[in-house]
């Protein structure tokens, strides 16, 4: 004798109480778990590929800030170069003035001094700068110091008034520097 126990049906669980003889809502506990199982994997799926995004655009970002307060400070080195060859200059050009020999001589070695420091301006880099603006500058820059330079030792001998205003032309060239910084 073959006896055979019927089981009882197994449990449905419905997703909402007013709707329980609608069959897509009312599962096994088997059923639901796979249901979950499958709806937390995509969620994860979405959470990581989100996290992988968001910190891949913090570190564009840091990026660029990093390169925008390297391009501040070669502009902020440009700018005290510039201004300290400025300085020099003037001081060469006022010691033209002077009778005493030695003092002549002195802005002659102001000269190649500041030609020097010419060679370390044009050495910084100028690309990335902020603006065409800045770049015009440092070239406007290296241009007047060098004709300023180059004025002063002829000058020492044989006085005569350039025929532009270099430091003016320097402090407005500074002047545009500056404002591409900030």
């Amino acid at each position: 004798m073959n006896t055979t126990v019927q089981l009882p049906p197994t449990p449905e669980y419905c997703l909402f109480w007013f709707w329980t003889d609608w069959w897509p809502l009312c599962m096994t506990k088997a059923e639901w778990s796979s249901w979950a199982q499958a709806l937390f994997s995509v969620l994860a799926i979405a959470a990581a590929v989100g996290v992988a995004y968001v910190q891949h655009r913090q570190g564009l970002r840091q990026q660029r800030e990093l390169e925008k307060a390297a391009r501040a400070r070669v502009l902020a080195a440009h700018i005290a170069t510039a201004e300290a060859m400025m300085e020099e200059l003037q001081n060469a050009t006022s010691c033209l003035d002077a009778e005493d020999q030695t003092k002549r001589e002195i802005a002659v070695a102001i000269c190649d001094h500041v030609k020097s420091e010419l060679t370390f301006f044009n050495s910084l880099k100028v690309e990335g700068f902020p603006s065409g603006e800045a770049v015009k500058a440092v070239r406007e820059i290296a241009l007047l110091v060098d004709a300023w330079a180059s004025w002063l030792p002829t000058a020492v001998f044989d006085y005569e008034e350039p025929g532009l205003d270099y430091s003016a032309s320097l402090d407005a060239q500074i002047s545009t520097l500056r404002r591409s910084v900030g």
